[in-house]
Parts: C-alpha cells; sequence; structure tokens
C-alpha cells in the first residue's frame, strides 16, 4: 500500500498544472486519499480528498469523484 500511496502522490504532483487532465487528477487525489484513509494516514488524506473538491468543473466525471471524496471525508470526522 505504501508503494501505491507514494505512486499517486508523484502521479498528482506531476498532473497539477495539466488543465485538461482535470478527471485524472481529481481520480488520482482520491485514489491516494483513499488509501491513505485505509492506511491510517488520516491529516494527509484529508488534504487529498480536499484537493478533489477544489477542481473547478463541469465534467459530470469529476462530479462523481467529488460525490466520493466527499463520502470519504464525513467517513473520516467520523471515525
Amino acid at each position: 500500500t505504501k508503494l501505491a500511496i507514494s505512486n499517486f502522490d508523484k502521479a498528482s504532483l506531476l498532473l497539477t498544472n495539466a488543465r485538461e487532465l482535470n478527471g485524472l487528477v481529481a481520480w488520482t487525489h482520491y485514489q491516494a486519499g483513499r488509501l491513505k484513509l485505509k492506511n491510517g494516514e488520516k491529516e494527509s488524506a484529508i488534504k487529498d480528498l480536499n484537493r478533489v473538491l477544489d477542481i473547478e468543473s463541469d465534467n459530470p466525471d469529476i462530479a462523481e469523484v467529488k460525490k466520493l471524496s466527499t463520502f470519504l471525508l464525513l467517513k473520516s470526522t467520523k471515525g
């Protein structure tokens, strides 16, 4: 899991400035946050999930990942 987290972190860093890749950036942050939550890295996971919510786009794919990120954020605050 640590390797996957590291890979998702690197990918999200590389993709941050590529506007046309917002969907990929959103899913990358989501997956990194999801894995970090699973691995007990709550603070870092919350940052990644909030980055998903900060992405501005009308793309339906991004709307879906924002819903999933919101769910994990709510779940992380209750647990």
